[in-house]
């Protein structure tokens, strides 16, 4: 196991507070088989609701609290950087970042190239500290620990999210070695 696996392996063991022994993650080798080994450790809950829409109402809730935005205007499409005031719009995502409450704020929108929509913004939010949005001891879904697992290879590989699939080798098709 390479040094990009070693960091991908710690990214899930603190993502979702366990310890993943080397002998299981040897048989590892795609997001599948991360996703089944974690769902068969984690505690369960099929009826969590979807971690991504979490985030996506507690950002609602904040960009009209913080920035003034009135609720019709912000969608899951509205572009996140046009629903902030343009005289103060960088203290206004500091704000919202606040009021979300994740540590793990992203930068101002605009920055090296980076243009969110809401969603996207939830989603990123959301896969940057899940237990922001979920508790772990109301158990995990497939889908919350799959987002989650997928987000990390994404970032490991410097891929989108949506640009492989399940089943993709981390080694041969994805690069991480």
């Amino acid at each position: 196991m390479g040094l990009d696996s070693v960091e991908m392996m710690m990214a899930w063991e603190d993502a979702f507070g366990v310890a993943i022994p080397d002998h299981a993650a040897e048989r590892m080798r795609t997001t599948r088989d991360v996703v089944d080994y974690l769902e068969r450790q984690l505690p369960r809950n099929p009826a969590q609701p979807c971690g991504t829409q979490r985030a996506f109402h507690r950002l609602r809730t904040a960009l009209i609290a913080v920035a003034g935005v009135p609720r019709p205007l912000v969608t899951p499409s509205s572009p996140a950087r046009e629903l902030l005031p343009a005289d103060h719009a960088g203290e206004a995502w500091r704000g919202v970042g606040r009021m979300v409450g994740t540590p793990r704020w992203p930068r101002f929108p605009g920055r090296l190239g980076w243009h969110p929509t809401v969603r996207d913004l939830a989603g990123r939010v959301f896969r940057s500290d899940p237990t922001a949005f979920i508790d772990p001891s109301d158990g995990w879904s497939r889908g919350n620990i799959r987002a989650v697992v997928r987000a990390i290879v994404a970032e490991e590989a410097g891929l989108a999210d949506d640009s492989f699939s399940d089943d993709a080798s981390f080694h041969e098709d994805l690069g991480i070695d």
